[in-house]
Formats: structure tokens, C-alpha cells, sequence
């Protein structure tokens, strides 16, 4: 409780030079990306579903070197306010001590609130989409010189949220029980239950992950001997309603297309 008191208190050493440290860590970071063929090509995948947002990108060099130390600070803080804290507790110390402590800690603290402009940031919103895609845009080549003679594919799409919301914010239980006079919870199968639990749809995305993984594996590893590596992945966001979904399989530039033909075949067997 005393580290929560100076946190939310905004108690922190704000320095210049790590604050540089700090952005030539993101600089690093993003040539490390810029580098990788998979790293690269994941970007540029991801570049093209969301319409070049920059929220779902590695920060550049240009945005970093337009930061201050002082516009670093406001933003952290503006997290960091009284409304928007929650506490929770598990300990043996008897209650009128931990009741006690609380009042020392907590309730000495000034109320603060998040600004109009944090407050509107943070709202849930719908993953962008990127609807300017023609045909011709959906299917596109990415080049990078790379040490090794080799070539990875992607197939990706949309697909709900870790929550279970698609974009139009939708979520996954819709329907699920309702009958002429709504849903009753008290009437519902066990599986409608299992279905309500706010980490169904989470767990549901991990099951699919390594399944799908798997079966990508099995099929263009073992059984067609035209990669190393395939897999399945889920690109979630907390705040956002809607998420992406990637599959990858990494070949030789003769076998990519072979791969990537294989790959689709896999996914749509899995679907019926």
C-alpha cells in the first residue's frame, strides 16, 4: 500500500538521459523488426489490415524523436488517477489493521480524474478496417534482402476479440438462451453457461491456436515436407472490439505458393 501511495502520488525520478535510453531501445527494437522476413512481413500484413494505424505498428524513429520527457509524464500520469484504480487484497493481517493501513495510504490521497481527451483515448472502439482494399490490394508481395533464400506466407482475416466482440461489437453469447421471452439464466443448458463466462471466448481462442497450429504443422511439415514452420495466431486487443487472425508458413521461395495453396485447403477442411 505504501508503493501504491507514492505511485498514484506520481512519486517517480523523471531523468533525461533515460528517457533517451529508453527511445533508443524502441529504435533498436523496430530495426530488429525491419531486419527479420517474418517480423517485416508480419508489419506490413498488419499495416495493410488496420490502414497504416500507427497504434498497431512499431513506433518509428520520427515519431520517437518528436517525444518529450514532459509529454511522456503527463501521459503516464493521466493513468494514473484515483477513479480509475482498483484495489484488491489477500493477506493474513487482521481486518482493522489492513482497514487501517487503507486510510493511511489510500484515503490521504487528492481525488483525480482522467482528462476528456484520456477518457474519450480509452473507450472501447472497433478494430480498424481497412475497406479501401480492392481484390487486386488483398493479395500483395513483400521483398526484403535476407541472408537466406527463402520466403514466408500469410493468410489472415478478421475475427471477434478476446471477449468474444466482432467490430460491430457483437458478442459471442448473442442468442445464445433467448427464447420468445428473452433469456432467461436460470433455463440455460450447461453449455449455454459455459458459453456466458467472460474468458469463453479467451479460452476458446487458445484451444483454436494450438490446434489449428498443429494441424498446420502435421500437414505442411510432416505429411507435404514443404516448410519448417506453419503456424496460427490471434492478434487481440483488450479495449478494441474485433481482433485479427494470421496464418504463417515459412518455405522456400520454389514451395511458398505449393505451401500457401496447402495452407488455405487446411484451414477450410477445418472450418466444415
Amino acid at each position: 500500500l505504501q508503493l501504491v501511495h507514492r505511485i498514484l502520488r506520481g512519486d517517480f525520478v523523471w531523468e533525461e538521459d533515460a528517457f533517451v535510453r529508453a527511445k533508443q531501445s524502441f529504435v533498436q527494437t523496430q530495426g530488429e523488426i525491419q531486419r527479420s522476413l517474418e517480423d517485416a512481413a508480419s508489419e506490413q500484413l498488419i499495416a495493410k489490415l488496420s490502414g497504416s494505424d500507427e497504434r498497431f505498428l512499431s513506433i518509428s524513429k520520427e515519431t520517437l524523436d518528436h517525444l518529450t520527457l514532459e509529454e511522456v509524464k503527463r501521459a503516464v500520469m493521466e493513468h494514473l488517477t484515483t477513479d480509475a484504480v482498483e484495489i484488491s487484497i489477500v493477506s493474513d493481517v487482521p481486518c482493522s489493521k489492513i482497514s487501517t493501513m487503507l486510510s493511511s495510504y489510500l484515503g490521504s490521497l487528492p481525488h483525480t480524474s482522467r482528462s476528456s481527451v484520456m477518457q474519450k483515448a480509452i473507450e472501447t472502439r472497433s478494430i480498424p478496417d481497412n475497406e479501401k482494399l480492392s481484390e487486386l490490394q488483398r493479395d500483395f508481395v513483400f521483398e526484403l534482402e535476407d541472408t537466406d533464400d527463402r520466403a514466408v506466407a500469410f493468410l489472415a482475416g478478421t475475427c471477434r476479440s478476446g471477449y468474444g466482440f466482432d467490430r460491430e461489437g457483437r458478442h459471442i453469447t448473442l442468442g445464445v438462451g433467448d427464447g420468445e421471452n428473452g433469456t432467461t439464466l436460470g433455463k440455460l443448458s450447461v453449455e449455454d453457461e459455459r458459453r456466458r463466462h467472460p474468458l469463453f471466448a479467451m479460452a476458446a481462442h487458445d484451444l483454436l491456436q494450438q490446434v489449428i497450429s498443429r494441424r498446420l504443422f502435421t500437414t505442411l511439415r510432416e505429411r507435404e515436407r514443404l516448410t519448417y514452420d506453419a503456424k496460427f495466431n490471434f492478434y487481440n486487443y483488450d479495449r478494441l472490439a474485433g481482433g485479427w487472425f494470421t496464418a504463417e508458413v515459412t518455405a522456400s521461395p520454389d514451395n511458398v505458393d505449393k505451401a500457401l495453396a496447402v495452407m488455405e485447403e487446411t484451414l477450410l477442411a477445418m472450418k466444415h
